[in-house]
């Protein structure tokens, strides 16, 4: 599947490269294999569609992507805010320089034990698939989901 700007991506492979080699320090995990480049771009697209509670409202009910929004004092309402664009290049390289999908599952639990389920949360062992070195770009113009606010129904 290719990128394309307003269906699947905010930016495109060569604003990509650009920025990585142009003006981004410590890119070693950005390379020339165009089919990999564009993978970790669109994982971070949707990462950012599905994993940020973005504030306002989109433009229009019938555009294809939550960018772009109204209600911003900063942005037109036909812009995508360059710290989104950015958010999106650094989530990529991140997610090429680990295995987002091979997350420990049992991250943020100490000790877990099923019968009479007994278990032990460990904050410190929980990592968010929208790192916070990448969630400091877009904190003014949403929230994470989860961000660990929620409810839980207890099943007996």
């Amino acid at each position: 599947m290719s990128l394309t700007v307003g269906t699947n991506s905010y930016v495109t492979e060569a604003e990509a490269d650009a920025y990585f080699f142009e003006t981004r320090v410590n890119n070693d995990a950005w390379d020339t294999d165009s089919d990999r480049n564009e993978a970790a771009l669109l994982n971070a697209c949707r990462l950012l569609e599905y994993g940020i509670r973005w504030h306002y409202e989109k433009t229009s009910t019938t555009q294809a992507m939550q960018w772009p929004r109204t209600g911003f004092d900063d942005f037109d309402t036909d812009e995508i805010p360059e710290a989104v664009e950015i958010a999106q290049f650094e989530l990529a390289l991140d997610l090429k320089k680990r295995d987002a999908t091979n997350l420990i599952r049992s991250a943020g639990f100490d000790y877990v034990k099923l019968e009479n389920l007994t278990f032990s949360v460990d904050n410190k062992q929980t990592e968010s698939l929208i790192p916070d070195h990448v969630f400091l770009f877009i904190s003014d113009l949403g929230q994470r989901k989860g961000d660990g606010t929620g409810t839980v129904k207890r099943m007996r």
